[in-house]
């Protein structure tokens, strides 16, 4: 698989981090219409969301997970504690 096509995305906030629970999904503008995607650490689709400016509440078991936001050929991953 050739990875080179897709593009960072830096400018997503998770807060906070790590959390009880409740946590906040921020992307700027240009991202709004993406697809938020949440993974466990066996890969299981956890939530998905279509973005919106944010999403507030994505409530969560203890645990580690990994966000991953996609809009055309940009992806981005980062991983969130919930404590």
């Amino acid at each position: 698989m050739n990875n080179s096509r897709f593009t960072k995305i830096s400018d997503f906030l998770v807060y906070p981090n790590p959390s009880n629970g409740d946590f906040t999904i921020q992307v700027s503008d240009s991202f709004v219409g993406g697809k938020a995607t949440i993974y466990n650490l066996l890969g299981q689709v956890v939530k998905a969301y279509s973005m919106v400016e944010t999403i507030q509440n994505a409530t969560l078991e203890k645990g580690v997970y990994l966000i991953e936001i996609n809009k055309g050929n940009q992806v981005s991953t980062k991983k969130i504690i919930i404590h």
